[in-house]
């Protein structure tokens, strides 16, 4: 029954860590490959972090929805009002497909015009187009959730 009742201790916290992790790796190699001492840091690190960053994002959503689900004092509803705006909301899941968009579009520009051929992976218009896919799926999971977040306190009503 704990795990029931307490999913969101088991989701928000090390989703946030997760994502945190895997966000900063996004980012930093978004740049390019790097290294720090004898490591090397290259796509092969951006993709653990783009699948961190995308299941720690869906941890804390779920965990988020779990914490609705039990609301009946309507703080958590009122928490996730104040954190999520419907209208600015939308307006940054936009914006985020539009940067992911601007993001993976010069890797596609070089495929066709090397006929069709992808570039090296040391080429940073792969790096950049990996953070632009993972913006557009962490853009998608906002979506989901905030649709959830919104119809979720309408359907579950407290009994007190």
């Amino acid at each position: 029954a704990m795990f029931i009742y307490g999913a969101d201790f088991f989701l928000v916290k090390p989703g946030l860590l997760l994502l945190a992790l895997g966000a900063l790796l996004v980012v930093l190699l978004s740049f390019g490959p790097f290294r720090i001492g004898r490591i090397e840091l290259s796509l092969t690190w951006m993709l653990l972090g783009t699948t961190l960053a995308t299941m720690g994002l869906g941890c804390c959503f779920t965990g988020a929805i779990a914490r609705l689900l039990f609301d009946y004092t309507s703080r958590q509803r009122q928490k996730l009002e104040y954190w999520f705006p419907y209208d600015r909301t939308m307006l940054i899941i936009g914006l985020m497909f539009l940067a992911a968009v601007a993001l993976a579009l010069p890797l596609v520009f070089v495929y066709v015009r090397h006929d069709y051929t992808l570039p090296t992976l040391t080429d940073i218009a792969v790096y950049r187009a990996v953070a632009g896919l993972w913006l557009a799926l962490a853009a998608a999971q906002t979506f989901t959730f905030l649709l959830l977040s919104k119809a979720v306190p309408l359907k579950i009503r407290p009994t007190c």
